[in-house]
């Protein structure tokens, strides 16, 4: 994925910001897990039903 970073794949003002974020974090944290989500669908986040949920 951080390949990805260094090309214009993601576009800088959308998904890049996050995806480059969540590469952070589980570069630093190993063993935890990523959520991509909007605020009002953070409950069904974290059930699992909705959301990008890396690993």
């Amino acid at each position: 994925m951080e390949g990805y970073l260094q090309t214009d794949y993601f576009a800088k003002g959308s998904m890049y910001p996050k995806v480059n974020a969540y590469v952070k974090f589980l570069n630093e944290c190993t063993g935890k897990t990523v959520i991509i989500s909007s605020l009002e669908k953070t409950q069904l986040a974290f059930e699992g039903k909705a959301a990008t949920i890396i690993k």
